[in-house]
């Protein structure tokens, strides 16, 4: 419920306008029923815990739909918010189950993650290991366009997902495979040096965290100054990042469910964008359940007191501002170990 809450407060920020009734460009429309909605009703459907779904976005045929039925209120520049309320019975049914009922009875969220493509077919990433130990893989690349990934759509289906997290994978044919055996054995091969990206930081374990003061999307300010006493979690990540929104689709569970926001602050700073471009990437991962507030630093000047180079990268600080751990990336069972080391920090 507290996430309903929160990405109700996100859409309206793009929606306050001087004048009553005027709705501006890349504006969210909420509709219900075929009807528009207003905030207020929103608030109102939310506070009685009557909202079953929400979901942002609608395909191209369905937008023409609203077009018809609702006239010049819509056009292309307008983002829609479409809303499912519970149905009295399942209303009664939520108010008189257990918590176990509860949870069924919640819309599912898609588990954010990979989806590998080798010649037109969805493989499992076992596969793919596989056909990495054969030496088969001639190319491998993370993420698509979105001409790429409406082709996967037409062969496939929906289950391709969002183009971010589509890993395109070619693999060699016979004879490619044969030539590059062959160019192998005349050619020595040395070992693969390993890059240091620790060195990609400016600020380190048991350095003074620098302090800065961030906007969020939902137009509050945090000051880091001010949160001595509790525990941060720092993040930086950006819109195009896909390892850093894989990282996000695990850190409600993993994380912000398990902590206490009088323990913990999660301020996840998208760098080098503005506030309009993050709100409507954090909108549309609300459907993996990605539904908290993230912060921007369009110029990068936070980012640049704490590092260089690729992003994910996360600082944890304790509750007198001293940097206790940094993670660089998002390798396997990366915010497993930042939910430990959290833990850690909370018990101190």
């Amino acid at each position: 419920m507290k996430r309903i809450f929160f990405l109700i407060a996100m859409i309206f920020t793009f929606t306050i306008s001087a004048q009553k009734n005027v709705i501006k460009p890349f504006d969210l429309i909420i509709i219900l029923n075929d009807n528009i909605i207003t905030k207020k009703k929103l608030d109102e459907y939310t506070r009685k815990g009557l909202i079953k779904s929400m979901n942002q976005g609608v395909p191209k045929e369905k937008r023409e739909i609203y077009k018809k039925l609702l006239g010049d209120k819509i056009d292309k520049t307008h983002d829609i918010l479409t809303i499912v309320l519970f149905s009295k019975e399942e209303k009664d049914k939520l108010q008189n189950s257990s918590t176990k009922s509860l949870q069924k009875l919640k819309p599912l969220e898609k588990k954010l993650e990979y989806v590998i493509i080798a010649n037109n077919k969805i493989i499992t990433k076992a596969q793919l290991e596989e056909y990495a130990k054969q030496g088969l893989i001639k190319s491998m690349k993370k993420s698509v366009s979105q001409k790429e990934r409406d082709k996967y759509v037409k062969i496939l289906g929906d289950k391709v997902g969002d183009r971010e997290f589509i890993i395109k994978v070619e693999i060699l044919t016979l004879n490619e495979k044969l030539a590059s055996d062959k160019q192998t054995t005349t050619k020595k091969v040395g070992k693969p040096m390993k890059r240091d990206r620790t060195k990609e930081l400016l600020l380190n374990v048991n350095d003074l965290a620098s302090d800065f003061t961030v906007q969020m999307v939902d137009g509050t300010e945090i000051t880091l100054s001010n949160l001595k006493g509790k525990v941060v979690f720092l993040n930086y990540w950006a819109t195009w990042c896909t390892p850093c929104l894989i990282e996000f689709g695990e850190i409600p569970s993993k994380i912000l469910e398990k902590f206490d926001q009088k323990d913990l602050v999660f301020i996840p700073i998208a760098i080098g964008e503005n506030k309009e471009k993050a709100s409507k990437k954090i909108l549309k991962m609300a459907k993996y359940g990605v539904n908290f507030n993230v912060g921007v630093d369009p110029d990068k000047e936070i980012w640049n007191e704490y590092a260089t180079g690729a992003i994910p990268k996360s600082f944890l600080i304790d509750k007198n501002g001293i940097i206790k751990y940094t993670s660089i990336g998002n390798g396997e069972g990366n915010v497993d170990k930042l939910a430990k080391e959290i833990e850690k920090l909370i018990l101190e």
